[in-house]
């Protein structure tokens, strides 16, 4: 189990612990009444709305964590299970296992491996948008260097020298890097499969 999903793991159970004992400090405080003797003085000093509100935000934050967790129904997953080498043959094909490879290296910060991976998603956004624009390759390539060839701020950003990442991506970064290096490619492989599905 890496570390990532042992965070994880341990935030749900102390979530889960908290709110199961807050909710029984406000619905059912003689239920615990016998194992903890000051548990009735202790309910007298808490405000039960705040209690109410804790248990709240408690659950709200669990969900959202164990919720952006999990790696098994992403787009980026999509894309591996099926790779776009129709898009990419005139080019170096890349299999699938490969692809998977390079993703899980660059999201966690081997050497080379993110650029190598851009490199890669930039040449796949580069003919994809060829495609589905019916332009130019070398038109292709500028706008992609550009960050002209989506709406998504944080994909174009990673494929383009010429943009600077948004500022909640920025902080996103620093808080927890490996998550963010996963939000960044997996945006960026939606973004691609979206123009996919535009080509004529």
């Amino acid at each position: 189990m890496n570390l990532r999903r042992l965070k994880l793991l341990l935030f749900g159970l102390v979530g889960v612990s908290g709110t199961v004992v807050a909710g029984a400090l406000v619905f059912a405080p003689d239920a615990l009444g016998g194992l903890l003797p000051t548990l009735r003085q202790v309910t007298e000093l808490v405000d039960p709305l705040w209690v109410g509100a804790l248990v709240g935000v408690v659950g709200l934050l669990t969900a959202w964590h164990l919720g952006h967790g999990g790696r098994r129904t992403t787009a980026f997953d999509s894309a591996v299970e099926t790779p776009p080498e129709s898009v990419t043959a005139e080019e170096t094909p890349l299999s699938g296992a490969g692809l998977d490879e390079r993703y899980e290296s660059a999201v966690a910060d081997a050497p080379g491996a993110m650029d190598a991976l851009v490199d890669r998603l930039r040449a796949t956004a580069v003919t994809t948008y060829a495609l589905a624009a019916e332009i130019p390759r070398e038109r292709a390539d500028r706008a992609v260097a550009a960050g002209e060839w989506t709406d998504d701020t944080v994909a174009a950003a990673l494929l383009s020298p010429e943009r600077a990442q948004p500022l909640v991506a920025r902080l996103r970064l620093w808080l927890d890097p490996e998550s963010e290096r996963e939000r960044r490619v997996k945006r960026t492989v939606s973004a691609i499969d979206d123009l996919r599905r535009e080509a004529p």
